[in-house]
Formats: C-alpha cells, sequence, structure tokens
C-alpha cells in the first residue's frame, strides 16, 4: 500500500454560483506532503491575489472587508473578551491574508468564541471558522468560513471552505480545498 496526498478544490471563481453542483472541480495527486502543500499554496495564492467574485486582488475577502464592527460605528472600543471589535477582526483579516499568500502563521488571538449580533467567529490555535448568527446577515454579509491552513508545518489534513452569502441570496461565490492522505493500492 502506498501512501499519496490528494489536493481538490472546488470553486464558482472567478465568478458566482446558483448550486453546489455547479462547481468546478480539480483534483492533483502528490507522492509528498511538501509538493502538495506547496501546490495547495500556490492555488490559493493565484485566487485570492486575483480580482474575482471572492477576493480584491490583494488577497482580502471582499465582503470581510467591507465589514464593519459597532465600535466603527459608535467610535468606541468596545471592551469584550468575546465581543468582535475592530481590533480583533483587523488581527483575523491579517491572520488569512497571510494564509491566502501562502505563509505560515498564527491567529494573534486567544482561543474561544467571538461575536456580534452579525457574525461569530471561533478561533483555536490553528483554525477559524466564521458563521452567520440567528439575527441574521446585517450589512449585507453572512459568511461562512473555515480553515485549518495557518501552519502548515505537520503532516494532516487541511482544509477551507469559504461560501459568501452576501445580499444576493440566489448566488454566492464559493470555495472549497482539501488537502487529504490517501492510501492507493
Amino acid at each position: 500500500m502506498k501512501n499519496i496526498w490528494v489536493l481538490s478544490i472546488k470553486t464558482s471563481l472567478p465568478d458566482t454560483c446558483y448550486a453546489y453542483d455547479n462547481l468546478k472541480t480539480c483534483f492533483f495527486a502528490f507522492e509528498s506532503f511538501e509538493k502538495a502543500r506547496d501546490a495547495l499554496r500556490q492555488e490559493l495564492k493565484k485566487l485570492a491575489f486575483t480580482e474575482n467574485a471572492m477576493f480584491d486582488g490583494n488577497g482580502g475577502l471582499i465582503q470581510l472587508e467591507k465589514y464593519y464592527t459597532f465600535d466603527d460605528i459608535d467610535g468606541i472600543e468596545i471592551d469584550d473578551d468575546d465581543w468582535i471589535s475592530t481590533k480583533k477582526l483587523t488581527k483575523i483579516k491579517t491572520a488569512l491574508r497571510a494564509v491566502f499568500g501562502g505563509e505560515n502563521t498564527t491567529i494573534d488571538l486567544k482561543s474561544g468564541n467571538y461575536s456580534d449580533a452579525n457574525i461569530e467567529i471561533e478561533v483555536t490555535n490553528d483554525s477559524i471558522r466564521f458563521v452567520g448568527t440567528d439575527d441574521g446577515p446585517i450589512n449585507g454579509y453572512e459568511p461562512v468560513l473555515t480553515t485549518n491552513l495557518f501552519s502548515m508545518q505537520e503532516e494532516k489534513d487541511y482544509f477551507l471552505y469559504i461560501n459568501d452569502r452576501f445580499g444576493q441570496y440566489d448566488a454566492n461565490a464559493e470555495l472549497y480545498i482539501d488537502l487529504k492522505k490517501t492510501d492507493i493500492n
């Protein structure tokens, strides 16, 4: 039995899509983790640093860059450990931009859940997960984002899932990347 690394990419980019089954899919196989990791980073960087329905061309998520926190509105920093502040959101955007650029990085926040009336963000030392709240998308953003690509040093499965549902509920920008070790005969 032999081990290989399989990189799968499903996406609607550069456009939007109307259903999951409309996504373009590519599969790549590699004999080493290092080659697979490098290919993942190269493909992600190509998408994130090109203007398309999800990315601004500079490694930023268009909708997340537009997202405002309550302290942006009021001009006061909210001193609540569990609240999403502009400072916390900036740390998250910086870490994501580094990941999209192919760097190993960390999220400069303690593990935990952060929320406001619009989104909730679950942070651990090696992953992040955005989810909408029951209050629905306010300021036009209801993200689904989950990834563990921050430090790709150890050989394990890695993933990135982004579904930007932004103000147009009939169209989404979607990106699903998986890197998995697979046994073959």
